[in-house]
This record gives C-alpha cells, sequence and structure tokens, in this order.
C-alpha cells in the first residue's frame, strides 16, 4: 500500500471523531512528504483526510485552501470536489458550491474517486457513492 500505519491510525482517529489527533498524525506525514517530494508530490489522499479533519474542525478558509491543493494534483478528484462545495457557503462563496457538486457528481461517475488498490473491497471514511 501507499500509506503508513500513522495514516490508517488518523483514519480511525477521524472516525472517532478525534479530529485533532487524527489532524496530527495526517500533519507529520504531510511534512514528511513535503521534505522528501515537495509540495506538489504529496499523495492527494493524506491531503484530501487532511481538509476533511479541517472541515469537521469548521476551519472551512483551511479545508477550502487543502482541498484546493488537493485539486491541483488531482484536478478531477470527486470527493475534493464535494467536500470543498461544503465548505463554499460558509466563508459566503454560496454561488460556487452547485457548480461544483455537479462537476463531483460527473467527475464520480467517470471514476475520478478514491483510487487506491483495496477500495475495491472497502469502502474509504468519506467516499462518495455512485447513488
Amino acid at each position: 500500500m501507499d500509506h503508513t500505519y500513522r495514516f490508517y491510525r488518523a483514519l480511525c482517529h477521524l472516525m472517532l471523531n478525534e479530529y485533532d489527533k487524527a489532524e496530527t498524525l495526517l500533519r507529520e506525514e504531510l511534512d514528511e512528504m513535503e521534505v522528501k517530494w515537495g509540495k506538489e508530490g504529496v499523495h492527494h489522499l493524506e491531503l484530501l483526510y487532511y481538509g476533511i479533519v479541517q472541515y469537521e474542525k469548521k476551519e472551512y478558509r483551511k479545508a477550502i485552501e487543502t482541498f484546493d491543493w488537493v485539486l491541483r494534483i488531482y484536478p478531477q478528484f470527486s470527493e475534493a470536489q464535494y467536500y470543498k462545495a461544503f465548505c463554499l457557503p460558509y466563508t459566503e462563496r454560496y454561488m460556487e458550491a452547485p457548480e461544483l457538486i455537479q462537476e463531483a457528481i460527473a467527475n464520480r461517475k467517470k471514476g475520478y474517486t478514491i483510487n487506491e488498490d483495496n477500495a475495491i473491497y472497502e469502502r474509504y471514511p468519506y467516499q462518495l457513492r455512485n447513488n
């Protein structure tokens, strides 16, 4: 797998609503990746979950910045578009959200989603469904 044990621990904390613990672990992951591969070399999935943690903590502006970072790496990533769209109204960017939701739905239908090898066996947390 492309992810560390620390990444999966962060997902566990996220699902337990332990957002600070999840954020700390994901930030450590991102910092290490950035040192090794630069800002554009980090893995989009770590970034997605970092943004989701910020969204859950109601840090909407930070989450939008993180989702924008994800979308620079993986422009059609439906989950990043979807959760960014949920954050936009909290920053008074109401008009952008519906269009981004529609784009996310279209991209999801085209298969632009979490593309991890084991995603065929088990849905990742916060992963969109086809229906």
